[in-house]
């Protein structure tokens, strides 16, 4: 069963109520559909957590796969930490596994499947 879209929405578009409080920009870029986006931005502003709670969204939404790439393993893991959060924060159940291919060389994948 699909979680209801209108109830993630509302997670984010009521601010008095809403289980994820975000700034300004990072709603904007949320509902932003653009195909390509670009941002002048510093770091730790939470645009990672902007970023994957879309993808969040739009892989529930329309069944679709998100890529992130990140230079190394550890920024990879933040990035799946910060996608687990928003699947617990939203109440939804989702399962997670690490795969390595190619026996031998670094390339991993860190991946959540949602029903």
């Amino acid at each position: 069963m699909r979680p209801d879209q209108s109830n993630l929405k509302s997670k984010i578009h009521n601010p008095k109520s809403a289980a994820i409080n975000l700034l300004a920009y990072q709603r904007r870029w949320v509902e932003d559909d653009s195909k390509l986006k670009i941002a002048v931005k510093a770091r730790q502003i939470g645009y990672s957590f902007a970023a994957t709670l879309r993808a969040v969204f739009k892989c529930l939404e329309y069944k679709t796969t998100w890529i992130f790439l990140s230079k190394g393993e550890r920024q990879s893991r933040l990035l799946m930490e910060k996608v687990q959060d928003h699947i617990r924060t939203c109440g939804i159940v989702a399962r997670a596994a690490e795969s390595t291919y190619f026996e031998g060389t670094s390339l991993k994948q860190l991946e959540v499947r949602f029903p």
